[in-house]
């Protein structure tokens, strides 16, 4: 890789286009070259195309990343207006652990089944969940009214993935692994921390 790359900017191009240039390394060595890689595009100032499936690379890589569906341009913006913010079901699902719930808005609170949240712009008619941001509680707090039972619990070292069997669909949650995480078959309700919720 690092051969291959050396030989494309050699010529001092005006564009690099990229095509999935780590998939073959493993991890260790893909953060590496993904740290090589956008230290040497800053220095050379050279236009860069990366094309990726893994979502940290695009994040931490890039200035502006365009998400692709079917071969078109589902949406367009930066790292942070993509993760933060996103305006199509598609993208909140593709850029990390999301869940993108149906309903409607009636006077600032958005329902659908089992699940309420105040706080909803008018017209509003999808809830996003950001798995990282969200919490597991006995009872509800805050804005958000969502309860369920837990399914499944999946230590990944720094962080527990919890899945979550609600009325209206299952949830994810990502909680840092120093946090007990219940047991399977337990119920709970989920709280959310400030920017776990957005709404399209």
């Amino acid at each position: 890789q690092r051969v291959a790359l050396a030989r494309a900017l050699v010529i001092e191009p005006e564009v690099l286009l990229l095509d999935e240039p780590l998939s073959n390394l493993d991890a260790n060595l893909r953060s590496e070259m993904r740290d090589e890689i956008r230290a040497l595009q800053q220095r050379l100032g050279i236009t860069t195309i990366f094309v990726t499936h893994d979502q940290q690379e695009a994040l931490s890589m890039s200035d502006r990343i365009a998400v692709m569906d079917g071969g078109l341009i589902s949406e367009l913006g930066t790292p942070e207006q993509l993760c933060d913010a996103p305006t199509s079901a598609f993208t909140a699902k593709f850029l990390g652990a999301r869940t993108v719930l149906n309903g409607s808005v009636d006077n600032g609170v958005f329902q659908t089944k089992g699940v309420r949240c105040e706080g909803a712009p008018d017209g509003a008619t999808k809830m996003v969940l950001r798995a990282s941001r969200l919490r597991l509680g006995d009872a509800p707090t805050g804005p958000l009214s969502l309860s369920g039972t837990v399914t499944s619990v999946n230590y990944l070292g720094e962080t527990f993935e919890i899945d979550l069997a609600s009325a209206s669909g299952p949830v994810r949650l990502t909680i840092p692994s120093d946090l007990t995480a219940p047991p399977a078959g337990a119920t709970a309700s989920v709280e959310a921390l400030p920017g776990a919720v957005t709404f399209i």
